[in-house]
C-alpha cells in the first residue's frame, strides 16, 4: 500500500505536522464508509481471478484492530454497481447432463458459483450441460468451453435508496473524530476481457467523498482499485491511501497500516492523470483488427514529461510514508566493482537522512537523462532503485548499479544494442518529478 496524498501535497508530511495519519494512538470513534469496506476487492477479474475461502474485509480488519476502546461505525453509501451482488446466503448447485440427469451436487456459500480446471465430485467438463443453483431467500420487511463456470444469483433487500444511504454516510462522518472512505472499480468496470469507457470511479462515489470531506475535515480515502482512477476530491480530503488489490487479508494490512504498525512503503507504477483529457496516449481503437503504437518510447512518464501545460495529479515513482527524508549526497563511479558483472556502466551510492521523528523506509530512485540533443530518445528513465531504512536522525545509504543497457539503443542494422557515448546525467530523488540530487557522467564509447 502507498499514501499518495497527506494534506498539503507531496512535499507535506502530515505524520509531523499533527495529521491524520497513522492514526496513533487509535481515535475514539471511526466512520468506515463504503459499500468496498464491508466487500474487498481483492483481486482482478480473468485469469488472474482466484477463490480463497475467506477474505478479511476492511470492516473486519479495522474492527479486530481497534478494539472495544474505538467506536466503529459502518455506513455503505451509494452503491457503485448497477448488477445486483451475489445473494449473501449459501445455496446448493446441482450439475446435470444433457438430459437433466443429476452429475453431481456442490454447497455454494452465496449465490455465485466459480468453477475453474475441474468440477466438483470430479463431473466431466464434456458431460455437463446445466448447473442449477438452488438458494433459500431469507425474510425481509454458465459455460462449459475450455472448463470455466461462473455465473451467480443476484439478490438485493429492500432498503434506502442512494440519496438517503449518502446522507447517511454524511452523517456518520460528521460524527465521528476520523472518517475512512474506502473507494474503488468494480468487477463491472475493471477486470480482464473488459475495456474501461472512463477513468472516473463508477457510480456516485466522487460525490460521496466530497460530501463526506465536507462534513469531517479528518477524512481518509483508501482506493480499492488496480490501475489508476480519477481523484478531483484529492485536495479536499487529509490522505489518500492506495491499496490497490491487496489480496485475502487486505483487510488487515490496511488497518496495520492505518493506525502506523507498518507504514505505507509503495511508490507508483504508473503516472496517474488529473484530467482525462490530459492523458498523452488517447489512440487505443483498433482500425479494421490493426492498432498502431506510434507513440513508440513515449508512454506513461516518458510522455508527460515532454508535455506542455497540463501537469498528472500524480508521477511515476511518487508516494509518502509517515516520516520525512532529505536527499544530502550523490556519489557515481564509472564502472562496476571487482569482480562484479560485466554489464555494469556506473555504481552509484546516495546518502538520505530520516529527519522526522519515527523511524522509516524510503525507495531511492536514480534516472539517467542524455544530454538532450537527441530528441528521438526520452528525457530520462528509471535506471534502477534502491530500500533503506533508518531511524529517526540516522544517515542510509543507497547503492545500486547501472546497466550499461540504459545507455544502448537497438540497432536495426547491426541487430543488436549499441551504446550511445558522450555526456549524460545521473539524477536522485523520491519520484520522476523530485529529483534534488544531480551528477554528471561521461560514458565512454564501446565496441
Amino acid at each position: 500500500m502507498q499514501q499518495l496524498h497527506a494534506g498539503g501535497g507531496e512535499q507535506r508530511f502530515e505524520a509531523e505536522h499533527g495529521g491524520v495519519l497513522p492514526l496513533d494512538p487509535a481515535p475514539a470513534s471511526v466512520a468506515l464508509i463504503g459499500p468496498a469496506a464491508a466487500e474487498l476487492r481483492f483481486g482482478g477479474g480473468g485469469s488472474a481471478q482466484v477463490f480463497p475461502e475467506r477474505v478479511v474485509s476492511p470492516l473486519e480488519g479495522l474492527r479486530e484492530a481497534l478494539g472495544a476502546g474505538t467506536e466503529l461505525r459502518h455506513a455503505p453509501g451509494a452503491d457503485p454497481r448497477t448488477f445486483l451482488p451475489p445473494a449473501a446466503f449459501p445455496g446448493r448447485a446441482q450439475l446435470l447432463g444433457a438430459d437433466g440427469e443429476p452429475l453431481g451436487t456442490a454447497a455454494t456459500a452465496d449465490g455465485s458459483v466459480h468453477w475453474l480446471g475441474t468440477l466438483p465430485g470430479g463431473v466431466d467438463f464434456a458431460a455437463l450441460r446445466q448447473v442449477r443453483l438452488t438458494c433459500v431467500l431469507p425474510e425481509h420487511t454458465g459455460l462449459a468451453g475450455f472448463g470455466l463456470v461462473s455465473f451467480q444469483l443476484g439478490h438485493g433487500a429492500p432498503g434506502p435508496g442512494p440519496d438517503e444511504l449518502i446522507e447517511e454516510a454524511v452523517a456518520a462522518a460528521r460524527a465521528a473524530e476520523v472518517a475512512v472512505v474506502v473507494v474503488g472499480t468494480t468487477e463491472e468496470v475493471e477486470s480482464e476481457g473488459v475495456d474501461r469507457d472512463s477513468l472516473a470511479l463508477p457510480g456516485r462515489q466522487d460525490e460521496l467523498v466530497a460530501r463526506v470531506a465536507a462534513a469531517n475535515p479528518r477524512t481518509v480515502v483508501v482506493v480499492n482499485a488496480g490501475a489508476p482512477v480519477l481523484m478531483p476530491w484529492r485536495g479536499q480530503v487529509a490522505a489518500v491511501l492506495l491499496a490497490w488489490f491487496p489480496g485475502q487479508q487486505g483487510g488487515a494490512a490496511l488497518a496495520d497500516v492505518l493506525l502506523g504498525v507498518v507504514e505505507p512503503g509503495g511508490r507508483l507504477p504508473t503516472t496517474w492523470p488529473a484530467e482525462e483529457a490530459d492523458c498523452p496516449v488517447w489512440e487505443v481503437a483498433p482500425t479494421e483488427g490493426r492498432l498502431a503504437y506510434r507513440e513508440g518510447l513515449f508512454i506513461g512518464y516518458r510522455a508527460w514529461q515532454r508535455r506542455s501545460g497540463a501537469q498528472p495529479a500524480y508521477w511515476f515513482g511518487a508516494g509518502l510514508g509517515y516520516t520525512q527524508w532529505a536527499y544530502e549526497g550523490l556519489e557515481v563511479r564509472l564502472g562496476g566493482p571487482l569482480g562484479g558483472p560485466e554489464d555494469t556502466l556506473a555504481e552509484v551510492c546516495v546518502r538520505v537522512r530520516n529527519t522526522g521523528r519515527r523511524a522509516g523506509r524510503e525507495v531511492v530512485q536514480v534516472y539517467l537523462a542524455p544530454d538532450g540533443v537527441d530528441r528521438s530518445r526520452p528525457d530520462r528513465q528509471l535506471a534502477g532503485f534502491a530500500v533503506v531504512e533508518a531511524g529517526p536522525g540516522e544517515v542510509a545509504a543507497a547503492r545500486l548499479q547501472l546497466s550499461v543497457r540504459t545507455v544502448q539503443t537497438w540497432d536495426e542494422t547491426l541487430g543488436g544494442w549499441v551504446t550511445r557515448p558522450g555526456t549524460c546525467t545521473v539524477e536522485a530523488g523520491r519520484s520522476v518529478a523530485d529529483r534534488p540530487l544531480t551528477v554528471a557522467l561521461e560514458v565512454p564509447a564501446r565496441s
